[in-house]
């Protein structure tokens, strides 16, 4: 009868282990061409750039309805579906994380037809490398199965 009375007891316990996300899977990453959705539209990485500013990188990435035949730099907000940010200019490993106590760090989707801006906050943007032309990075991030972004992306310096 006693061992009766620690079941509930363990039950939640279990629950609550196995509940738990683990934030170390946002940070895997897949080196295939950058892809996902953007408000439920398949979107791949055609090009992209960024501008080193006080130790900031401001980055847009375009997808492949975007004309860059003039190459990316010079385009403030792409005519298509686009990603914006901006992230420590270092090497290294960047989980989202909305928040206005702790510097947080997100990823904005933009859909012009709609004017929608979505914000992701889960999931985890890494720097693989970065030069004076053109940094490399990674992206595992997820508002919802809509909006997403996975793979691999090399960025033009401005």
């Amino acid at each position: 009868m006693k061992n009766l009375k620690f079941l509930p007891l363990l039950a939640i316990c279990a629950l609550v282990l196995f509940s738990c996300k683990d934030d170390t899977d946002s940070c895997e990453f897949s080196t295939t061409t950058l892809s996902g959705k953007i408000e439920g539209n398949d979107w791949t990485f055609q090009g992209g750039s960024a501008t080193n500013s006080n130790g900031e990188l401001d980055v847009d990435l375009f997808g492949m309805d975007e004309d860059l035949t003039n190459g990316p730099c010079g385009i403030f907000f792409g005519s298509s579906l686009t990603a914006f940010f901006s992230i420590p200019a270092e090497v290294g490993q960047y989980p989202l994380d909305f928040s206005f106590t702790s510097g947080g760090q997100t990823v904005t989707l933009f859909d012009p037809s709609t004017a929608n801006n979505i914000i992701v906050s889960d999931g985890c943007v890494e720097i693989v490398s970065i030069t004076d032309t053109e940094a490399v990075l990674r992206f595992n991030i997820e508002n919802d199965g809509n909006n997403f972004l996975r793979g691999e992306a090399t960025l033009t310096i401005c």
